[in-house]
């Protein structure tokens, strides 16, 4: 093999390395690149866990969808149960009363807006049973889905009043709360009741904290 022909040859090996090398090196700088990527999603979902409050009381439905009729609002995507949980407690533009995944990952809060109503008291449900479930709130009102006569023998009594839709609310799984007017002349319990309906696609969360 002459001279010029082994350089030839040599030219060509060492271009190849080179170019070897620099595919190397973008290889590794992409693989550095790609882990960088995954540790900044892993240090921003475990951040999210880390703020997680603790609240255990959310009522789990599978295979349910429900809306009340007031607020739906769209989280994201990519989210646990528990983390849709934290999103709903953290609302405050309303009052979040329940949680729906849209399988396998969809977070979706539902709730309602209270109003100011003089004449009103409107009673959040924060757990399953007893007369400390539920919240008193002066002179607000969220509406209202159904109603209930309270009979004759309680109207002397706002405290008898509120037991009587307290104990009939607990009674009802998709209730969340109710307004208790506080004139005479309308004398009822006026329910808030989330609409649950049986969907393979959800799973619900209703919140009772």
């Amino acid at each position: 093999m002459n001279s010029s022909c082994h350089l030839a040859i040599v030219a060509i090996f060492v271009a190849f390395s080179t170019v070897q090398a620099s595919r190397s090196g973008d290889l590794r700088d992409a693989a550095e690149r790609l882990t960088i990527s995954q540790a900044e999603k892993a240090a921003t979902r475990l951040h999210r866990r880390s703020t997680l409050q603790t609240c255990d009381r959310f009522v789990y439905y599978a295979n349910y969808l429900s809306y009340l009729g007031g607020e739906l609002v769209r989280v994201g995507d990519g989210y646990s149960a528990e983390e849709c949980q934290q999103a709903c407690l953290s609302t405050t533009s309303f009052t979040c009363t329940a949680v729906q995944i849209h399988k396998p990952a969809e977070c979706f809060v539902t709730g309602y807006r209270l109003r100011d109503d003089f004449f009103s008291v409107h009673y959040h449900r924060t757990c399953q049973h007893g007369p400390n479930c539920f919240a008193p709130m002066e002179g607000k009102t969220a509406g209202f889905v159904s109603f209930l006569s309270i009979p004759h023998y309680l109207r002397a009594s706002h405290q008898g009043q509120a037991l009587y839709c307290m104990a009939h609310c607990e009674q009802m799984d998709a209730c969340v709360g109710f307004d208790l007017p506080r004139h005479r002349n309308t004398v009822r319990c006026a329910f808030m009741e989330m609409n649950m309906l049986p969907h393979a696609h959800f799973d619900l969360y209703m919140r009772r904290c």
